[in-house]
């Protein structure tokens, strides 16, 4: 008897967490969407870090050495992950410079969340 107790209890746990993790179901999220939210995340942290810097003459994103790119890495039940290059320039003390922000972002049906990347701290 007590060891069809101890069945009942093991066949239960599997029956209860057999469908929460079903490897088959992915974000819905396009992969256009995921790229374009990323991207504009990260010009929204470059240039928030930029104006914040009372240290610069000016800063600004463009393309002035490399092209923007964000490119769809993964696919997860918690979303796209997206890695994105965002270029950007500024000039402190009469020196002029053109860098480059790498960062990787988890794109949410309701977030977008950059999870690493380059950390830009001018002054």
């Amino acid at each position: 008897m007590h060891n069809r107790a101890i069945f009942m209890v093991i066949v239960a746990g599997v029956l209860l967490l057999s469908g929460c993790n079903s490897p088959s179901e992915q974000a819905s999220i396009m992969e256009s969407e995921a790229t374009d939210r990323a991207l504009e995340a990260e010009t929204e942290y470059v240039s928030a870090r930029l104006q914040n810097a009372s240290c610069l003459t000016y800063g600004e994103t463009g393309e002035f050495t490399t092209s923007a790119e964000a490119t769809v890495i993964n696919r997860t039940q918690d979303g796209v992950v997206v890695n994105v290059q965002r270029p950007y320039s500024w000039e402190k003390d009469g020196t002029v410079a053109d860098l480059v922000s790498n960062a990787s972002y988890l794109v949410t049906e309701n977030q977008t969340i950059r999870r690493s990347g380059t950390s830009i701290a001018p002054c």
